[in-house]
Order: C-alpha cells, then structure tokens, then sequence
C-alpha cells in the first residue's frame, strides 16, 4: 500500500505514567515555528497505571494530526513503543521525543531545512541537559557546527551521543534496512543510533540545541539500575559489536567507541548493590562481550583497555572499584589530544566571533544603506505622484483642448455656411439691382 506524505515529519512520543508532564512535551510540538500543521504526532502508551491515556485520547480527539496507541502490557523499556510508532509514521522524516523532554521553538524547523531536498539520512542536533536545576549544553561534537560525514566508519561518528532525541531520521533509510529498536533492553537507542549510522549515506551534526531534555536527580533514579537493567546494558552493547564487526569498522576505531559505553556500565555498575557482590558480577561479566572482546584483541594499542577487560573476562573481580579508575587514567593518558581539540574549538570560537563581527558591520552598513534607499524610494514615489497627477491633468486639459477644438470646427463650418448664403444673396440681389 503507497502512503502519501501528507506531513513533513512524524514526532513519536512514548509514554509511561506521565499525566503531570506530557501536555507540556505536547505544547511544545504546537508551538513549533515549523508548523504544527506539517508534524503529524504519534504517541504510544506503554500501558500506563495512571491517567496518562486518557489525556492522550482527548489530545487525538481534538486535533486530526495526532495518533495514540496503547501496549498490551507493560515493555518496562521505549523499543516496542518506539518500534509501534515507526508502524504508523507516514511522514517523509521521523524524530523521536520522550513524554518529559520539550523541544525547543526551532526545533523541527532547523532540523528539517539541514536534510531535506538533499542526500543526507540523518541531521543531528545538541541538547540541553537539565541535572538538579544545573543547564548543561552538549553538542553532537566536539568542535564544529553543520558538519557534514560521507565516512561513518570514524571514531568521531560512533562516539556521537547515543541518545534518540535531538535527531532527524530519512524514515527511508529506516524502512529500506529494516532498522528497528530491540524490544526489552535498556540501550535500545544505542543500538538503533549505530545501526542507522553505519547505513547512512551522509549525515550533518548541528552544534545548536534543539531539545530541552530533562533529567531526574540522581537519588530518584538510582533505585531503577538492577542486574536486569545491567544485563540489558551488555546484551545492547553485545549487539552494537556485531554492528561493527558486520560493517568492518577498524578495531582501532571499536576501541574508542566501545570503551565510552563500558565506562558508562562500569560507572551504572558502582552504583548498585551489584559491584560488591562477586556472584553477580560474574554472572554480568561473565558473558561473550568481554571474551570475545578479549580475544579479538581490541585494545592492543591501548594498556588500560586491555587490562580492564582482560580482568573482566578471567573473573577478577576483587578490585572492581579500582577498575573503574582505569577509565580516569585513560583521560589522562589523552589530555593533551583534549587540550589541542578545546584549543581548536577555541580558535575556531574566535573565527566564529570575528565572522559574526564582520557580519554584523556589513549587515549594519546594509540596514543604513536600505534606509537610505527607502528614503529615496519614497521621494522617487512622491515625484511619481506628483508626475503621475500633472499628467493627468494634462490630459485632462488636452480632452477640453480637443473637445474646445472640435466645437470651433463646427462652429467655424456653420459660419462659413453661412457666410456662403450670405454671399450668394448678395450676388442675387446686385443682379435684380
């Protein structure tokens, strides 16, 4: 069946237990410069206990551009939510917002005018991380705004934040590849982000925010990290090294890409009851992650990567707090690559500065220009009127002129009429004479 595009982007919004949050994550896509009109809006319940379906149903009641659906249950995870709204997204384009997050007023607008009518799969913006009231801004990159990749097979690339929001998908890509969300795991994104851009084309990262993403206190989500959650985490990241190892990504490049996601279970990892308990440990790190990590000797160029999984997959787990620091002389080790690119962005901050200067002088010099111009155009429009008014009164006095001239030539012909007979009757009474 042909789907007609009848709207330029599909927004996809999971939902669980989110009656207090999700009229404003809603408001925020009608506000959008872009044209609530041209979204359409599709939100999927992932069976929430409280009144969150209900808002949403007097939502698509009232406005003909969104959608609602509702899981059988609960996935406890945003992949099948996810994974059901790309079921129903019509649009040409497909980004993805969580019910607590708000896009920014440009959001959609900018994002779409960076990718559309061109060959680029996917845009990516930055976001706005929101920590006990603390506003942090994160780039896509580093350094560098609107910059384009024909190459996703770099370090750069893969390293891009994986989270879903803040992006701009070709829903073509999507459906030609068959991309999907895995269901029931935690870093479901993750995997969806590397699977898309190891398939795109051409992608262009945009170092403005677009989303204002929120972000719970640190107390009130410890409680959700549990060994399932964990075990989500490596099974996810299971899946993004067969990514890898299907696209021949360098192992240099793995290296890098995979360690940034270590890191962040090692850190998730400490945080729970899991890190003193080396039962449960070995049965997270005793998986085929790590030894297969191991054995492909990803991190030969690097001492502190290799040292930490090959700990992880012989089982030595008794110092696991101090293995967390091997990612600490990891930075390190790399300050000085950090220095020079914050240097980079440095200069390129003050390229950017002195473009904007000279910009802004020349747009100064313009405004005086165009008000100069405008000065004179309405001194040009005033002697047009005043031209435009003599002409036409002199048209006006050429029309009497004519018509004055046409009665003289009547008149002057009944004269010389006149003076004819006249003169005949002279001639007729000097004959009688």
């Amino acid at each position: 069946m042909i789907r007609l595009n009848k709207y330029k982007i599909s927004i996809i919004i999971p939902t669980f237990n989110l009656e207090d949050k999700i009229k404003r994550a809603f408001d925020s896509i009608k506000k959008q410069t872009f044209g609530f009109e041209n979204i359409e809006v599709i939100f999927v319940d992932d069976n929430s206990t409280d009144n969150t379906f209900n808002i949403l149903t007097d939502i698509s009641e009232e406005y003909k551009n969104v959608s609602v659906y509702k899981t059988d249950e609960n996935s406890k995870y945003a992949g099948k939510p996810r994974n059901i709204g790309l079921d129903h997204a019509t649009a040409e384009y497909v980004m993805f917002l969580d019910g607590d997050d708000e896009l920014l007023i440009d959001s959609c607008k900018t994002l779409y005018n960076s990718i559309a009518s061109t060959a680029i799969d996917v845009a990516i913006g930055g976001q706005i991380n929101v920590f006990d009231g603390i506003h942090q801004h994160n780039p896509p990159l580093l350094y560098g705004n609107g910059r384009l990749f024909n190459e996703m097979k770099n370090s750069e690339v893969l390293n891009i934040p994986p989270a879903i929001t803040a992006k701009l998908f070709k829903r073509k890509l999507l459906t030609d590849n068959n991309i999907r969300f895995p269901e029931g795991i935690a870093g479901q994104d993750l995997v969806f982000i590397m699977e898309v851009l190891l398939n795109s084309r051409k992608i262009i990262t945009l170092n403005n925010t677009y989303i204002y993403y929120r972000i719970l206190s640190d107390s009130s989500i410890s409680f959700d990290i549990s060994e399932t959650y964990l075990k989500g985490l490596i099974k996810a990241y299971t899946l993004v090294c067969e990514l890898y190892d299907k696209f021949e990504v360098p192992l240099d490049v793995q290296a890098k890409a995979i360690f940034q996601h270590i890191r962040f279970f090692t850190s998730q990892t400490i945080r729970t009851n899991v890190a003193s308990n080396k039962s449960m440990l070995h049965n997270l790190f005793n998986s085929d992650l790590f030894k297969n990590l191991a054995n492909k000797n990803v991190f030969k160029n690097n001492k502190y990567y290799a040292q930490y999984f090959n700990n992880m997959a012989n089982g030595q787990y008794d110092n696991f707090y101090l293995l967390n620091n091997i990612s600490h002389k990891f930075i390190k080790e790399n300050e000085k690559d950090l220095k020079l690119a914050n240097e980079r962005l440095y200069d390129e901050n003050l390229t950017l500065d002195k473009n904007y200067k000279s910009v802004y002088l020349a747009n100064r010099d313009l405004n005086k220009r165009n008000d100069k111009l405008t000065q004179i155009n309405h001194e040009l429009a005033e002697k047009y009127n005043s031209i435009n008014s003599k002409n036409q009164e002199l048209e006006n006095n050429i029309s009497a002129l004519k018509e004055e001239l046409e009665y003289l030539k009547f008149k002057y012909a009944i004269l010389k009429d006149e003076n004819i007979y006249l003169k005949n009757d002279n001639i007729k009474l000097s004959k009688k004479e």
